[in-house]
């Protein structure tokens, strides 16, 4: 069987999602792209900017990026919450490559809400559904608990990717992602 072309696409102000990001192109062994705002997004004027960014579905401009996304058996595509709705960033690049993708999965990173809206949102930018989906909560990182949350969802990406049956164990914990 021939391996599977897999690629992580993240945005990251505060860090929590670039971790996220790495831990899971790591466990994957796959590319990563780290996207970048031309828009400043430093200190609390970038946080409030954000938020609103968020609370308003607005997109930005970013530097040009390397990969497409039509190269790729599987793109990872990984985003924070901002105010209940995805990323400026990963709603540019969601809404500019719609339709190139062959297979996503989506993860986030947030602090206690907005989870469902935000896969719905990336579903609908990237017109396509998610082979399967990850939630990190700062809870989830203040506890240690995002490492194996990050590795079973490796797990779950590997495993459909060949067609496999996921054992009862994985499948129950799964749940929890």
């Amino acid at each position: 069987m021939k391996a599977q072309k897999l690629l992580v696409v993240f945005y990251s102000r505060t860090g929590m999602t670039r971790l996220v990001s790495s831990m899971l192109a790591d466990e994957l062994d796959c590319a990563v792209e780290e996207l970048c705002d031309v828009r400043s997004r430093v200190g609390m004027w970038g946080y409030l900017t954000s938020a609103l960014d968020g609370a308003l579905e607005r997109g930005t401009r970013l530097t040009p990026v390397r990969e497409d996304p039509a190269d790729y058996d599987l793109v990872v595509v990984a985003t924070p919450v901002w105010s209940r709705s995805v990323s400026a960033a990963i709603r540019t690049y969601l809404d500019e490559r719609r339709g190139r993708f062959r297979k996503v999965a989506f993860a986030l990173t947030q602090g206690t809400v907005g989870r469902a809206r935000v896969f719905k949102q990336m579903e609908e930018l990237s017109g396509s559904a998610p082979l399967t989906t990850l939630a990190v909560t700062e809870s989830d990182f203040l506890r240690g608990h995002y490492r194996r949350k990050v590795s079973r969802f490796a797990a779950r990406i590997r495993a459909e990717l060949r067609g496999e049956e996921l054992s009862p164990e994985l499948a129950a914990e799964l749940v929890q992602l």
